[in-house]
């Protein structure tokens, strides 16, 4: 679990919780960090920290896309609070960029 995500305190009222995704975000780092992401979804949404993200596959962007889609099927938030050119290189690369939310 050392790369796993840090899930931020989480925030008084309906604020999104917070979670940084750590450096590198591989297939074998992705169960560690699906934990923190599914526990702030299911608190009422996720605001996301990639900017440290440098490193990430396919595993890794699967993993953020259906943290994203499940938080929206359910009526919860899914933020960027800041991305990475990491994760905009990886998203272009796949055309995951909409699925994720960062296409304009």
């Amino acid at each position: 679990m050392a790369n796993g995500c840090d899930t931020l305190q989480a925030p008084a009222g309906d604020e999104p919780a917070g979670v940084v995704l750590p450096r590198a975000l591989l297939i074998t780092d992705v169960r560690s960090c699906a934990e923190g992401l599914r526990a702030a979804v299911a608190r009422g949404g996720v605001t996301v920290d990639a900017s440290r993200l440098a490193d990430i596959d396919t595993a890794g962007l699967q993993l953020l896309c259906a943290t994203r889609a499940t938080a929206l099927a359910s009526g919860k938030a899914f933020r960027w609070s800041a991305d990475s050119a990491g994760l905009r290189a990886a998203a272009a690369a796949t055309g995951l960029g909409a699925a994720l939310g960062l296409d304009p």
